[in-house]
């Protein structure tokens, strides 16, 4: 049996439309890209409505972002 290391290794070999195919197949039967089961509603609410409080470092990153295509 194969290790998920080795299916993922396998997979990254793929061209890039092979791996792009075998996603969307993958997407089409679940909907889903993980093998994660999705949070439960309550978790995920209130995982979502918590702000955010580090400012700083989001405007860090916002500000170290590419500003056009040419850069």
């Amino acid at each position: 049996m194969s290790t998920v290391v080795e299916i993922e290794a396998a997979i990254e070999r793929l061209p890039a439309a092979e791996r792009a195919r075998l996603r969307d197949r993958f997407m089409e039967q679940t909907g889903r890209v993980t093998n994660m089961d999705p949070l439960p509603d309550t978790v995920a609410r209130r995982l979502y409505n918590q702000s955010d409080d580090d400012t700083d470092a989001i405007q860090l990153l916002m500000a170290a972002q590419a500003k056009s295509i040419e850069e």
